[in-house]
């Protein structure tokens, strides 16, 4: 490896990643007193007496950086915290790096269950790990492994290859007794054994050329403690040919892989089988004319023809000019572009060049590639045309009096940046280019129709739908009531005409009359009692409107 340490270059031909996260190596939980130092191997258990007087948790790590800080908290079977320490290292970079500690948590001598034990280092929480408080501890206790994953390495095999068969699982919550797991590898060809073998590796290996083209392969990974096993896990693949267009798996590509080739077509999926899925060269799940191309390629030599650089997808304004370009391996090739299958006229080099384009130019491009003995296609690059502006949420219509604020609002999507345009009555209103429009205090001159014109940066323009301001009246009287002198005993009858009135209320002497709250008011067989001054309050949707104060005398009359 080559890295900080050991500059230069690297002696392995593909050095991997160097991984400098901080990660737990190992875990445990003990009862047993820890007084010796890795490697000796720590004690590990996953039982806790009420009775054990202590606790003792421990790690392996690596990575620790440096002046790293560790929290440890005991989580009750009911999910509370019954301990929470925080502390530092002090350290400086730890490569790897061991610790326990000692704890006496005082629930834990009389509460039962699953506890948890929480490790958080630099405020990353590295591992919750289960133990089980118990009233006495047993012998026969024992969690089986956890249930694991397996992959095949590479995948998919193919003839030749070195086969992993590799366990994905955690390093430290492999087995919740905090044993050390193996796992039991069973690996066979159409289903014959052809090895066995039991490791605490998480990965194991079969020599190359052991599976043939078209064979199964299937691994079996069971892991287990010292006492139990876990749920097994298989994986199993076809085993391919070691060459991507060698169909039928005898070392070269030539005419008998033609009529392989036409039986694995199908223009729609890959069919299953392993000579078929070599079939698909350019791995886009699809055997078709592009992989028939790469097949002649390889056959013809540098005679034929082979896209190695494609078109890309492309979306512009309507009217912008886009090009596609294609680069291929061929001494002479001539070309070919087709629109959603169609050949374009003219269209013969390895550049397409549209000058304007419009929306019935969208669809799909490809250039078909000839070369002396063979051809190819390129993959296949959209066109797509930005649509003007869209309102999605237009201005809605506002009712308010005068003097009350009043704003209008706008959402619309499009390609950025949107531009906006407040309009009353289609006249631009100056300064008004925000999403929203608001008028603080309404006059009626504000009566009218507002609307929003959204400009893109394609340069197309979209307005919204009209939104209208209507600027509520007070109400107005007309009429105003008429008083005078009335007989006793008289029918007397008031009353107001008023516009824009919601509502009315008479009074007399400066009092309301109770349900007087009609335009007119009537007094049956009048008393001196019923004189006196009367008016109206006219109510409307902004303001009140007081009419003129009438004089209402009763007078004897003759008979």
């Amino acid at each position: 490896f080559a890295g900080d340490c050991r500059p230069g270059a690297s002696g392995w031909v593909d050095q991997p990643p160097i991984d400098r996260s901080q990660y737990l190596q190992d875990f445990g939980i003990a009862y047993q007193n820890i007084n010796q130092l890795w490697p000796f191997m720590w004690p590990r258990t996953g039982q806790i007496a009420l009775s054990d007087p202590v606790v003792r948790v421990w790690f392996y790590g690596t990575a620790l950086p440096v002046n790293s800080s560790y929290r440890v908290r005991f989580k009750r079977p009911d999910g509370t915290i019954a301990h929470d320490e925080l502390q530092f290292f002090s350290n400086p970079f730890w490569r790897w790096f061991n610790w326990w500690w000692t704890y006496d948590v005082a629930d834990m001598h009389t509460i039962t269950g699953t506890w948890h034990v929480l490790l958080d280092i630099n405020d990353e929480l590295m591992i919750e790990a289960p133990i089980e408080v118990r009233e006495q501890r047993t012998s026969d206790f024992n969690h089986p492994p956890e249930p694991v994953t397996v992959s095949l390495d590479p995948s998919p095999p193919v003839v030749g290859d070195v086969q992993f068969c590799r366990v994905n699982t955690s390093l430290t919550l492999d087995d919740l007794d905090y044993e050390i797991v193996r796992y039991e590898y069973v690996w066979t060809v159409d289903g014959q054994e052809v090895r066995h073998v039991t490791t605490a590796a998480q990965s194991d290996a079969l020599p190359h050329h052991v599976v043939a083209a078209g064979e199964t392969l299937e691994c079996t990974v069971t892991p287990r403690d010292a006492t139990s096993a876990g749920p097994p896990a298989l994986v199993s693949a076809v085993v391919g040919c070691s060459h991507a267009l060698d169909l039928t798996c005898d070392g070269d590509v030539d005419l008998t892989d033609y009529g392989r080739f036409l039986d694995c077509a199908s223009g729609v999926d890959v069919p299953v089988g392993a000579s078929c899925a070599s079939a698909d060269a350019d791995d886009d799940g699809d055997v078709d004319l592009h992989d028939f191309g790469r097949l002649m390629q390889q056959f013809s030599g540098d005679c034929g023809a082979r896209v190695i650089e494609h078109p890309a997808d492309a979306t512009v304004c309507a009217d912008e000019a886009v090009a596609f370009h294609v680069i291929a391996d061929s001494q002479n090739p001539m070309y070919q572009w087709l629109r959603n299958g169609v050949p374009i006229p003219g269209a013969v080099t390895d550049t397409l060049v549209i000058d304007a384009a419009t929306s019935d130019l969208a669809g799909e491009y490809l250039a078909f590639v000839v070369g002396d003995c063979a051809f190819d296609y390129s993959r296949s690059a959209n066109l797509s045309i930005h649509a003007p502006p869209q309102i999605v949420t237009a201005p809605q219509d506002v009712s308010a009096c005068v003097g009350d604020a009043a704003s209008f609002g706008v959402e619309a999507v499009g390609v950025p940046p949107l531009e906006y345009q407040w309009r009353r009555n289609g006249v631009d209103i100056p300064g008004a280019t925000d999403t929203t429009y608001t008028i603080d205090a309404i006059t009626p001159g504000d009566f009218g129709a507002y609307t929003c014109a959204v400009t893109d940066g394609c340069g197309f323009t979209t307005a919204s739908a009209a939104a209208a301001l209507m600027v509520r009246p007070p109400p107005t009287i007309i009429t105003q009531p008429v008083g005078g002198e009335f007989c006793a005993g008289d029918v007397v009858f008031i009353f107001v005409v008023a516009g824009d009135a919601e509502s009315f209320q008479w009074f007399k002497d400066g009092e309301p009359i109770p349900e007087a709250t009609s335009a007119f008011f009537v007094l049956s067989e009048v008393t001196q009692a019923d004189a006196g001054t009367y008016h109206v309050l006219v109510g409307g949707a902004c303001m009140d409107v007081a009419s003129d104060s009438i004089d209402v005398t009763v007078i004897g009359c003759d008979p």
